[in-house]
């Protein structure tokens, strides 16, 4: 985890807690991790579009 980013640790605990509440929250959070790791940081021009 970054140690730059003040709320980190908080906000992660916060989406384990609602993805263990409701499944479809984790899901779609493990969808958007996995398209952020798979396509976006591999492709340059959406790299630079979203940051």
């Amino acid at each position: 985890m970054p140690d730059d980013l003040p709320h980190w640790r908080g906000a992660m605990i916060l989406m384990l807690a609602v993805s263990l509440a409701f499944p479809l929250v984790g899901i779609t959070l493990l969808s958007v991790l996995a398209l952020d790791y798979l396509v976006v940081k591999r492709v340059p021009v959406l790299r630079k579009a979203i940051g």
